[in-house]
Parts: structure tokens; sequence; C-alpha cells
């Protein structure tokens, strides 16, 4: 028998975009960051995940 692990970050199996979410928020508040909307997660969402928490001045 063959096990496989899939991943999945763009909701063709499995819609995890609010878990994501969550997940990014509680990244952003343990950095003092204020949380973010599903609005602006998809509009500032690319992967990788660095270019959603680089720091601008």
């Amino acid at each position: 028998m063959k096990s496989a692990i899939v991943f999945d970050w763009n909701g063709t199996l499995l819609d995890d975009a609010n878990a994501v979410l969550q997940s990014v928020n509680a990244i952003l508040s343990g950095f003092s960051r204020a949380t973010i909307h599903m609005d602006r997660f998809r509009e500032e969402f690319e992967p990788p995940f660095s270019i959603l928490f680089r720091v601008e001045n």
C-alpha cells in the first residue's frame, strides 16, 4: 500500500483558506502586528509566505 501526504494551498482539494488566515493572524499577533481580513489576505498572498510577511518601512 502506498501512502501520500498532500499539501493543498489553493482550495482545489480542501477549502483551507480560513485555517490559513487564522494561522497567519496568529503569527502576525505574535509579532505585535495588526491582523488582516480575508479580502486583504487574498490580495497579498503569494507563495512563498515570506512575501506576505515582508517588513515595509
